[in-house]
């Protein structure tokens, strides 16, 4: 049996072997047969004399670098398994090392077949991706023009600005290749659909196109003036001044103002949606706010005196908070139309948060006056009467209100509480109970709720 020495016992003169059966093995230090003393981590070779026990032990010699019988198989064993280690590792980093290539290689096809699987659940965002693949040849495919005009469809028809405008350059290259007088035209009509459906969206190419279209007539009557308007707006997303200057030479300045005037139209109008969309957080609340901010900006760029755009300006600056921002724009409002109501009411929202409550009155009263049906004039005209303790002229101004627009939570909210004070609880715990079917997730009008219920209860 082999083995190695562990260690000797001086005093009871025995060696301690461990041997490659995995025991342990006491062997008298008369049974050792070799020259020299036994040393610990020598290598051996023993006959097994009983359970535990050896005799006749003798030391094997190594001839690694020349040496002899000194050198301990333990530490000979143990390299063998480091290099054993090592072997492994190394594969292990080879195995993982190909297997990252391969990935590597596959994964243009991978993000193709994801893609692909969305585009035909009809995953809009796929959609146009997979067209720019087929277009482009990328992710592997070879590049195919009808594929690609295939998924482009696709997303148009959901709406996509850029997919919009890449149908209707392709329906004008089918316009061009044609000699048929009707194919022609039906094609030129289609290009006409899909740039106005991008310019629509403020898609400044489709907005470009469509300019260019109305310019010479092409699937639409020849319009100069619709044409300026286009070319205007296009001016926020490419250089058209040359184009610009053309146009603007073929018209009045009476012609002029009225494509400034559509320009600045549009713009409000896209402002507008945009700031409601980042009200009701809709997707990118800050995002949808630039483009508000930058609409408006724009409208007033190109027509200074239209006063809509100073309002929907005024109305985003006061959502942010900028109460002499939205002064400033309300006021100009109305310098440029001076029986503008809603501006009249808005503005006396900002001084009534500025603490001007008698500027605040009269333009509450002023809008009122101007646009008699307007139903939140009279709730906030109801506010701030009650805000100076005339309960029966706000409860009177509640109800004219309610009378115009009896669908609006925050005027039963604002009566119920004139009703609380006054003293007619039954009469205010139907006014906010009203007002919580019409907005069950207002949680201060529950707290107003139980707050009644609590005071009746006594």
């Amino acid at each position: 049996m082999k083995g190695v020495i562990l260690g000797l016992e001086a005093e009871n003169a025995k060696v301690i072997i461990f041997g490659h059966d995995d025991k342990r093995y006491q062997l008298p230090k008369s049974e050792w047969k070799s020259a020299g003393e036994p040393k610990s981590g020598m290598a051996v070779d023993f006959v097994i004399a009983g359970e535990g026990f050896a005799k006749e032990a003798y030391n094997i010699p190594t001839t690694e670098e020349g040496q002899t019988g000194e050198q301990p198989a333990m530490k000979v064993n143990g390299a063998e398994k480091r290099f054993k280690k090592l072997t492994v590792c190394a594969s292990l980093v080879l195995v993982l090392a190909v297997l990252a290539i391969l990935t590597l290689l596959a994964w243009p096809h991978i993000q193709l077949a994801n893609l692909r699987t969305k585009a035909e659940k009809g995953d809009v965002n796929a959609e146009y991706s997979l067209g720019i693949c087929y277009s482009d040849g990328k992710l592997g495919l070879v590049k195919d023009d009808n594929e690609a005009m295939k998924w482009y469809r696709k997303a148009a028809e959901q709406n996509v600005a850029e997919a919009e405008v890449l149908v209707g350059i392709d329906c004008v290259k089918s316009h061009d290749a044609s000699e048929d007088v009707n194919v022609r035209s039906r094609y030129a009509t289609e290009a006409i659909k899909w740039f106005s459906k991008a310019a629509e969206q403020n898609d400044g190419l489709g907005q470009l196109l469509l300019s260019t279209c109305y310019e010479h007539g092409e699937g639409v009557v020849q319009d100069i003036v619709e044409a300026y308007k286009w070319a205007l707006l296009a001016a926020a997303y490419y250089n058209t001044t040359e184009q610009n200057s053309k146009l603007e030479s073929s018209l009045s300045l009476v012609q002029i103002e009225e494509g400034k005037r559509r320009a600045s139209v549009f713009l409000t109008r896209y402002g507008n949606m945009q700031f409601g969309l980042s009200q009701v957080g809709y997707r990118d609340v800050a995002g949808e706010m630039r483009n508000a901010l930058s609409a408006f900006n724009k409208a007033i760029e190109i027509k200074p005196d239209f006063p809509d755009a100073y309002y929907g300006r005024g109305c985003l600056r006061y959502a942010q908070g900028n109460l002499n921002g939205a002064l400033d724009d309300y006021e100009k409002a109305i310098e440029f139309e001076p029986d503008f109501a809603e501006a009249y009411n808005q503005r006396s929202l900002v001084k009534k948060a500025k603490g001007d409550s008698d500027g605040a009155l009269a333009d509450f009263n002023r809008a009122i006056k101007l646009k008699h049906e307007e139903a939140q004039a009279y709730s906030n005209l109801g506010y701030e009467k009650c805000g100076r303790g005339d309960l029966d002229g706000a409860l009177a101004d509640y109800k004219k209100a309610i009378e115009l627009n009896p669908n609006d939570a925050e005027i039963y909210c604002r009566r119920g509480k004139a009703r609380a004070i006054q003293g007619n609880l039954d009469g205010a715990l139907i006014d906010l109970n009203r007002a919580l079917k019409l907005n069950p997730n207002d949680i201060h009008t529950q707290e107003g709720i139980n707050v009644l219920k609590a005071r009746m209860a006594k």
